[in-house]
């Protein structure tokens, strides 16, 4: 055929479709539909769409890419191993309802471009005992409320994030009985070295100091860490509680 379209049509009582190059519309290579057996035509309700530069259209007739969807796509989930092979493939991940990509090497979060990071660690009940006088104290953590990426060390007390970002991270403690016109201090170490810290001071009685301390850090996603550190200027010893509310520290990346 050397003018006009070239196509063939395939009808059923009810639904036609049309399938071949639509000649008035750059020799695009279509596939229309119509309601009524015998009456579709390219040009008329085209459903997909391919130009001679390779590019598909589902629902949109002039495609700018390899694949230009009009309209919703439905996406599921996948087991396929992420590797070189799969690298830029989606998925959505019906387990944990997020939409995740292939990286080359592992499936991460469309909403960041590393993997999520959060955690929530606390003392599940047992006080810190015996804390003297002016010295810091690398709390002990005993439970992970959450762990998302496993990046929480309870032998070590650090968390080290495997994905480089800013991280938004929260210390409490509660500080038991310190001595009246004394103090307690919640510190946030950055590998070792303290980037934050809160003080309670205690007035003219003896109470319970409750401290906060809250910071956004930069964590290049390798070596860098964060602890927990608490202290008192007491005279005696004093006990850290270890309710859960009182005393946890917690931490999520809050963007890259």
């Amino acid at each position: 055929v050397s003018t006009g379209d070239a196509a063939m049509q395939f009808s059923i009582v009810g639904d036609a479709y049309a399938v071949g190059i639509d000649n008035s519309d750059n020799d695009n290579f279509k596939i229309s539909y119509a309601a009524t057996a015998g009456t579709a035509v390219l040009g008329t309700n085209d459903r997909l769409t391919i130009n001679s530069s390779g590019n598909i259209g589902i629902g949109d007739t002039s495609p700018a890419a390899k694949l230009q969807v009009n309209g919703d796509i439905l996406m599921g989930d996948s087991s396929a191993t992420c590797d070189g092979t799969t690298e830029g493939s989606q998925r959505y991940n019906s387990t944990d309802k997020r939409m995740e990509f292939c990286d080359g090497t592992s499936w991460r979060d469309f909403a960041s471009s590393g993997k999520p990071s959060f955690f929530h660690a606390h003392r599940n009940g047992t006080d810190l005992t015996t804390l003297t006088q002016n010295t810091d104290y690398t709390i002990d953590w005993t439970t992970e409320a959450y762990d998302y990426n496993s990046e929480f060390d309870l032998s070590t007390e650090k968390f080290t994030p495997t994905s480089e970002g800013i991280y938004l991270i929260v210390l409490k403690t509660r500080v038991l009985a310190v001595d009246a016109d004394s103090f307690a201090i919640a510190k946030i170490n950055l590998n070792g070295t303290t980037v934050a810290h809160n003080v309670e001071t205690i007035g003219s009685s003896s109470v319970a100091a409750s401290v906060t301390a809250v910071y956004l850090v930069h964590m290049n996603g390798t070596t860098d860490y964060v602890t927990g550190v608490v202290r008192h200027n007491s005279s005696s010893t004093k006990d850290l509680s270890g309710l859960a509310t009182d005393t946890y520290m917690m931490g999520f990346r809050v963007m890259d």
